[in-house]
């Protein structure tokens, strides 16, 4: 498997697991998590659910724009101190959006990431991609890549995009419940998807560099498409460890808050790709560094979210 990035939607936040995936991947680049300005959500909750997991496909539905801005730079610098390139990721429906996002991230950045993946209202939104992009390009002197949602992105918009520095297209579904946003990756959508963009990329002008987030265990190599690794990254390395899930209903996905300065245990198997369970007894207890993202919660059988304090 190789990839020229790891995606921005992948929800993982542990640097230490997105260098070693840059190692195994031979990734150039790793694309911050998206930051909304419009949908920050201060609580802790949970990012991430495992609904149904095998050996050739997967179904997992993550929360977007769950990053923080203190989030994203802590990211950024520790995988800058590991000689990996970033980029960052913002959804910015305005020059202004832009400009402030930058000022909370910083503007020591070559390029950047428009996201329009995470429909805010009307589907019109699109529609401005091209020009939002040129205007952030010629301002802060960016080259812009533009991440657009395979499904429902107006071909007419494409060929209006000849002053980005690439496209980015992203197979995914995205839904609201109640207020909140649901993110759907699956390898049957990444199989669709395929099919798409080797149409819609004659659509684009040829100087403009096109890339297909991958969400399939098997990354197949194309010479037109940079390839970014989605979720996939950490499906792998679950089904490494033996790992499987079986089926979910979407409906029943929620996004559980898990209030600071309490934990989570789980009774079955040490579930964290992340490494961030420790076994005492007959259960695994999340350290300190674990900043519940759920993926133990939605594999597990069992868990609680407890305050007790368990001896040294």
């Amino acid at each position: 498997m190789r990839a020229w990035a790891l995606s921005s939607d992948s929800c993982i936040r542990d640097p230490t697991f997105l260098e070693s995936a840059v190692n195994k991947l031979q990734a150039e680049v790793v694309f911050l998590p998206t930051l909304g300005l419009k949908a920050l959500v201060k609580r802790r909750k949970t990012r991430i659910h495992i609904c149904e997991l095998r050996k050739d496909e997967y179904l997992i539905v993550t929360r977007p724009l769950w990053a923080r801005p203190e989030d994203i730079k802590e990211l950024a610098t520790a995988l800058r101190n590991a000689e990996v390139n970033v980029i960052p990721s913002l959804q910015a429906y305005s020059i202004i959006e832009a400009e402030e996002s930058l000022a909370l991230l910083g503007r020591d950045y070559e390029a950047i990431e428009l996201d329009f993946t995470v429909p805010r209202g009307s589907s019109l939104h699109l529609g401005i991609a091209p020009e939002i992009a040129r205007e952030v390009s010629e301002m802060f002197s960016l080259d812009v890549y533009v991440k657009l949602p395979v499904f429902s992105t107006p071909p007419d918009i494409l060929e209006r995009m000849d002053e980005v520095k690439g496209v980015i297209f992203a197979p995914h579904v995205v839904y609201t419940r109640e207020g909140e946003y649901f993110r759907v990756h699956s390898t049957v959508l990444s199989r669709v998807a395929k099919m798409i963009i080797e149409k819609m990329r004659q659509l684009l002008p040829s100087t403009v560099e096109v890339g297909f987030v991958v969400e399939d265990l098997s990354l197949y190599t194309n010479p037109h498409f940079k390839t970014l690794a989605g979720i996939s990254v950490l499906a792998e390395e679950l089904l490494s460890r033996g790992v499987l899930a079986s089926a979910t209903e979407l409906g029943n996905v929620k996004w559980i808050e898990v209030p600071p300065g309490l934990g989570i245990v789980v009774k079955d198997l040490n579930v964290c790709p992340f490494g961030l369970l420790e076994k005492w007894g007959e259960q695994y207890y999340s350290t300190a560094k674990c900043d519940a993202c759920g993926v133990c919660m939605s594999l597990c059988k069992e868990y609680k979210i407890y305050r007790e304090i368990k001896p040294e």
